[in-house]
């Protein structure tokens, strides 16, 4: 079974008693609760979200080839390809080339923190959020076309551009507990389970996978006009 974080009831047996015990308790950070809730979780699948904008063929790439981790040949590759489909023009491409923060090479100060990483972020209801559906977060991923290592490097015209390139996208991945509190992630797995029992909207945190997500982990891509998709309006549409 996979579990959507969002939903207390889904979690493993016992984990809600930990949590509500912790939070009736001193709520400090408590290094051996963490380790126990992680024990708790162990075997379980999580159900995890990426959101950006694609072109179609890159919506069809990812259901066959599965979700490429950030690397400068993956950009330049995207950023060509999108001037061949004639999404963006000959010198847009030359600019992004030369100006995508990958550009220098996956080991340059440019690429620091975003070279071969995919973000995901859970829970679900996250996306939906003040916080989450802001331009700060999974908003401003909606909105412009090649993800921060493109649009960071834009003006403001520019960005108005990659925000007519493709369609949003939100991939829906799973992934095993284990692999993920192996990564780093902004918070603690209790730190997270205290925020979503407590009912706190922008309760999330992230998953920096750091190799291609296969096929037969990606339960879908949501598109506006997909249910699941519209069902979280305070995303962009287009």
């Amino acid at each position: 079974m996979v579990i959507e974080m969002g939903d207390v009831g889904a979690w493993p047996e016992g984990v809600l008693s930990v949590v509500d015990e912790w939070i009736r308790a001193s709520g400090k950070e408590d290094r051996a609760v963490e380790q126990e809730i992680r024990a708790m979780f162990s075997g379980a699948v999580v159900r995890a979200y990426h959101c950006a904008r694609y072109l179609d063929h890159e919506v069809a790439s990812i259901r066959s080839d599965g979700l490429r981790v950030a690397t400068r040949a993956l950009f330049d590759e995207r950023i060509k390809r999108a001037a061949e489909v004639g999404a963006i023009t000959t010198t847009f491409r030359d600019e992004l080339l030369s100006r995508h923060a990958l550009s220098q090479g996956d080991d340059s100060q440019g690429a620091s923190g975003r070279a071969r990483v995919t973000c995901f972020a859970v829970p679900r209801s996250y996306l939906n959020s003040q916080l989450g559906a802001s331009e700060m977060a999974m908003g401003g991923f909606l909105t412009w076309w090649g993800g921060e290592a493109l649009f960071t490097a834009c003006d403001e015209s520019e960005k108005e551009v990659l925000s007519k390139v493709g369609r949003p996208g939100i991939v829906v991945a799973t992934f095993d507990v284990a692999s993920w509190l192996g990564l780093q992630s902004c918070i603690s797995l209790l730190r997270l389970c205290v925020d979503v029992r407590c009912g706190k909207p922008d309760a999330a945190s992230e998953i920096q996978w750091r190799e291609t997500i296969g096929p037969p982990n990606i339960e879908a891509i949501w598109q506006p006009g997909d249910p699941d998709y519209d069902a979280l309006d305070r995303l962009p549409r287009r």
